[in-house]
């Protein structure tokens, strides 16, 4: 990956070049275009590498003959002032720009903990060969076409290199399109795309897709149809968990406003602010009627090209607290906040902190008692389901169906008086649960492996087969 991109930086660097060369005999105000046009669109595409295209140009100069010393001082001093100036006025307009990293983006750079290497003789190589064409292309001639066939050739072989070799973490792509669809509350698509994800999921893409069930309503109803696993990340770096990644989104929607707070700050403390960490900022502010710090945010993003309207909108809700409960986001976060929003654990391992979190509640809505019994569930607090399921009855709310089917085992297990409660459940799930314990006494002979293997396709999405049959997984 590395190469690869590399090489089409360098192929940005050297495209001047060739425009300089179509545009020779033209007037002088021309060659000043080019070295304005190409700067102020490259950087933001290229980074680095656009300024080493004016770098290239720069060096051409100084050897191009028959160029008059003070016509030769402008081009160079004007170069120069815009190598040093672009990047600087755009650092006012993009909010995720590391001023230490200013003029090497694009470079490859391992910018975070406990790695500042940079790949040194990949560079000078690429370097290196750029100066080589400078000087192989001659002035005012075409540049040379086998350097150029070369270079493609080059190219084309790295591309194929990368695709064949490359990691190809389906995980980590499917995270990117759900945090996409996060961003957007397109929690349809967020279903759609987990369940398009046919390898093992990790434990972050679990917890957004059970978010989406919450949102959708059907958290404990089909939260146990969808596959379960904690594959672990794909990474050596160990600064990188689930936590780091998850917490500054989830803790959010979780109504755990000060944690998100919390995340975000961390975030952007260790990798610098971005849009991403400020919107949610802002958002956590304005939940908790802090409206100095809501301006300010507000105001930062008001500066960014394409969310100063988005910050507008949501300062409307600061001014205006009592129409949060109409907005999609804010109403659903209102519903979880019956709690104290304090710190009550440290959270560094989010997943299991969170279960604990809600398993401590005693809800008095259904949408804080379908997390509460969701981590009863996840986590097996076999202890703690009895209390959460009469809160169901009586409270007179309709029992989803992983709760009934809970409630069949835990009691048949437990050898309790099961037909009081049996008239509020689907005589399809009792049957079913009858079915399963036939079938699984048929494979009792059987070692553990194959009877989860024969037993997974008939009730693979069931909490049952969960429980007996799927390990108990990481949380971080």
């Amino acid at each position: 990956d590395v190469f690869y991109s590399q090489m089409l930086g360098f192929l940005f660097a050297i495209l001047p070049l060739a425009v300089r060369k179509i545009i020779a005999e033209r007037p002088k105000v021309w060659h000043y275009g080019l070295k304005l046009l190409y700067i102020v669109v490259g950087y933001p595409m290229a980074g680095f590498y656009a300024l080493l295209g004016i770098i290239f140009l720069l060096i051409q100069l100084l050897f191009l003959p028959g160029l008059k010393s003070k016509t030769r001082l402008v081009f160079i001093s004007t170069g120069l002032v815009l190598l040093l100036s672009v990047p600087w006025i755009y650092s006012f307009f993009y909010t995720n720009i590391n001023p230490v990293f200013l003029y090497a983006y694009g470079l490859p750079v391992d910018d975070f903990y406990g790695s500042d290497s940079m790949y040194l003789p990949l560079l000078s190589a690429w370097l290196s060969f750029g100066v080589f064409l400078v000087f192989l292309s001659k002035p005012l001639k075409e540049l040379k076409t086998l350097a150029f066939s070369g270079l493609f050739a080059l190219l084309l072989l790295s591309m194929a290199a990368v695709w064949t070799f490359t990691n190809k973490d389906k995980n980590f792509e499917t995270q990117l399109a759900i945090e996409n669809a996060i961003s957007q509350d397109d929690w349809d698509k967020v279903l759609r795309l987990a369940k398009a994800n046919k390898e093992d999921p990790d434990r972050i893409l679990v917890m957004y897709r059970n978010l989406a069930l919450w949102k959708n309503k059907s958290l404990c109803q089909t939260m146990f149809r969808y596959p379960q696993g904690d594959a672990p990340l794909q990474t050596t770096n160990k600064f990188v968990n689930q936590t780091r990644i998850a917490a500054q989104t989830l803790t959010l929607y979780y109504g755990m406003v000060n944690y998100c707070y919390r995340w975000n700050m961390e975030n952007a403390v260790s990798f610098g602010f971005s849009v991403h960490n400020l919107k949610y900022m802002l958002r956590a502010s304005i939940l908790n009627r802090e409206e100095a710090l809501a301006q300010k945010y507000a105001h930062v993003l008001s500066k960014t090209l394409f969310y100063k309207q988005w910050a507008r909108d949501e300062l409307y809700y600061l001014n205006n607290p009592r129409k949060m409960r109409e907005h999609p986001v804010y109403a659903d976060i209102l519903a979880l906040r019956g709690f104290n929003n304090s710190f009550a654990a440290d959270l560094e391992v989010m997943e299991s902190a969170v279960h604990e979190h809600f398993m401590s509640l005693n809800p008095n809505s259904l949408s804080l008692m379908e997390w509460k019994m969701s981590s009863i569930l996840t986590t097996r607090a076999v202890h703690l389901f009895w209390n959460a399921f009469f809160k169901y009855l009586d409270s007179n709310w309709a029992l989803p169906l992983h709760v009934q089917e809970a409630a069949l085992m835990i009691g048949h297990v437990e050898e309790r008086d099961m037909p009081k409660v049996l008239q509020h459940f689907e005589p399809a799930v009792v049957n079913r649960y009858q079915e399963f314990t036939r079938a699984m006494g048929s494979f009792e002979h059987l070692a553990q492996a194959d009877q989860a293997r024969l037993l997974k396709k008939g009730y693979g999405n069931t909490t049952w087969y969960y429980f007996y049959y799927t390990p108990r997984f990481r949380t971080n």
